[in-house]
């Protein structure tokens, strides 16, 4: 027996955004430049290359904008964690410097090193 009630409408399909790989793909060039010009003091003879695990944080941030799911209830995270990867680029170097000038100097107050 047919049904009395009118079909509900089909529900709209979802806008796909198509440039889904827009904003990975700025982050990715944007971080790579930066991790250019700002890791160049930790390039010089002496330093320890170990120093430049660092570089990974955004690397890993990178992929995770990469790897998210498609769509545009995505593209606000994938454009934050870009953002991130960038940030961390940035600030890396000068917060390595912060920490090791502090790390001698509780060194030097507590006697560990002689100058």
């Amino acid at each position: 027996m047919p049904s009395s009630h009118p079909a509900a409408p089909a529900p709209a399909p979802a806008p796909r955004t198509t440039a889904w790989w827009l904003p990975p793909l700025l982050g990715t060039l944007a971080a790579a430049a930066l991790a250019w010009l700002c890791s160049e003091p930790l390039r010089g003879p002496g330093t320890p290359s170990f120093w430049l695990l660092g570089h990974l944080v955004p690397v890993a941030l990178l992929a995770w904008a990469w790897l998210s799911p498609r769509g545009p209830a995505h593209h606000a995270r994938r454009v934050l964690l870009g953002a991130l990867a960038c940030l961390w680029t940035a600030v890396y170097v000068p917060l390595l410097y912060v920490v090791v000038t502090v790390v001698l100097v509780a060194m030097l107050l507590t006697g560990h090193v002689h100058s």
